[in-house]
């Protein structure tokens, strides 16, 4: 039984994966959900308390939701599948604390660099946009954001299942991230790839140094440890800033929107602050597809993609949409999330364990690239969910080292 298990969660990492990225297909997020939760089901028997609260704060949510008439009940269900996505990946990952075998690992990690040169090769022969170009019509999103998209996605599960540790091989995965830089040339994949960099640099250079017992050793690492940072937030702000100009503080009638979306003060008002809106009721999908009246109440109705009937950009700012519509309460529960998530890495490095690097770089990453994607794009609900995938099962595979080094 425990052979079959590790066998079955094989193949739904293995096919889920490929689904979202070189599949490209729409429905690769929920058939990543339902497997996992028939895996947990059937081989753990229970869900873990984390995974209840999750769910149960959703749930509660959309209730309330209900209550007040924040939309119809349609429109309600689909913003809670949505919303509840990545969070649930996340969750029952971390919780599965059986890991693949060495044999496995090795299995994923070959394909899925293979994955990622085939992307390269698409790039090279003017391919992009026969592969990726159905997600212009179905999502508004160009080819080249899907390949960058699925570049991220695949280097982090590389980087996950990792099982040579030279400099070498995170020079290839560099290398290979690359790609999402080129081929877009979005701010946010940019800075993700510079943050990528330095964090790659740090764990494989200056960690060992900042550990030493040798005082003079420990300040110069730290000191470089320091102008790495340093230089990181400025190449960011910099690569960022056209972004930033563009989306928020640019008055055409194409990038207003953003700027519209983020005003919350306007959103949160009436006693909305604690609980919010409701689900549905502003800056989702659903709350485009089946208009809001929130966004008449708020005089939004009239702005280039965000009016009733062609609303395409009405999910363009996640942070704008989650607070809106989930107000405080949201925020404790962002906290709760990050606590349960992050706390056995934090465990490891406040006791000086020696964990594999991979596992460090892939906790750091993930969480990186949900900062950059939560603030600046509505793209968390879709391609967040891999990459909460793959926190979670580092989360979970750190854990279990944690348990075993005691």
């Amino acid at each position: 039984m425990i052979i079959k298990s590790y066998t079955i969660l094989f193949f739904i990492i293995l096919s889920s994966v490929t689904l979202q990225t070189i599949g490209n297909l729409s429905y690769a997020n929920e058939y990543l959900v339902v497997m996992l939760l028939l895996y947990v089901f059937i081989f753990k028997k229970r869900f873990g308390a984390p995974v209840v609260k999750t769910i149960m704060f959703f749930l509660v949510s959309a209730v309330y939701s209900y209550l007040i008439h924040s939309n119809i009940p349609m429109a309600i269900l689909i913003d809670l599948t949505t919303i509840l996505k990545p969070y649930l990946i996340g969750v029952l990952c971390a919780g599965l604390v059986v890991p693949l075998r060495a044999r496995h690992k090795t299995i994923l990690w070959y394909i899925f660099v293979t994955y990622m040169s085939y992307n390269w090769i698409l790039f090279g022969v003017g391919g992009v946009g026969w592969h990726y170009g159905k997600s212009w019509e179905l999502t508004g999103a160009t080819p080249y954001w899907e390949l960058a998209g699925s570049t991220v996605i695949l280097f982090l599960f590389t980087l996950l299942y990792l099982n040579k540790n030279s400099r070498g091989m995170y020079l290839l995965l560099l290398c290979l991230l690359s790609l999402g830089v080129i081929a877009c040339r979005q701010g946010k994949h940019m800075v993700f790839f510079a943050m990528a960099t330095i964090v790659v640099l740090y764990f494989k250079v200056l960690y060992s140094f900042v550990k030493s017992k040798d005082i003079r050793i420990k300040l110069f690492a730290n000191l470089l440890v320091v102008g790495f940072i340093a230089a990181g937030v400025v190449s960011a702000l910099q690569l960022a800033a056209e972004d930033v100009r563009l989306y928020y503080m640019s008055g055409e009638h194409i990038t207003a929107r953003r700027a519209f979306l983020i005003n919350l003060p306007d959103v949160l008002v009436d006693g909305y602050v604690w609980l919010g809106r409701g689900l549905a009721s502003y800056g989702s999908q659903a709350s485009g597809t089946y208009y809001s009246s929130l966004y008449y109440t708020l005089g939004m109705d009239h702005i280039y993609g965000l009016h009733e009937g062609n609303a395409k950009f009405v999910n363009d700012a996640y942070y704008a949409m989650y607070i809106g519509q989930l107000g405080i309460a949201g925020l404790f529960f962002q906290v709760f999330y990050w606590y349960y998530m992050l706390t056995p890495l934090w465990n490891c490095l406040r006791l000086k364990i020696n964990l594999p690097e991979n596992l460090m770089i892939a906790t750091v990453l993930s969480v990186i690239w949900s900062a950059i994607f939560m603030l600046g794009s509505g793209l968390f609900n879709s391609q967040g969910c891999f990459v909460m995938c793959v926190l979670g099962f580092a989360r979970s595979e750190i854990k279990s080292f944690l348990g075993r080094t005691g």
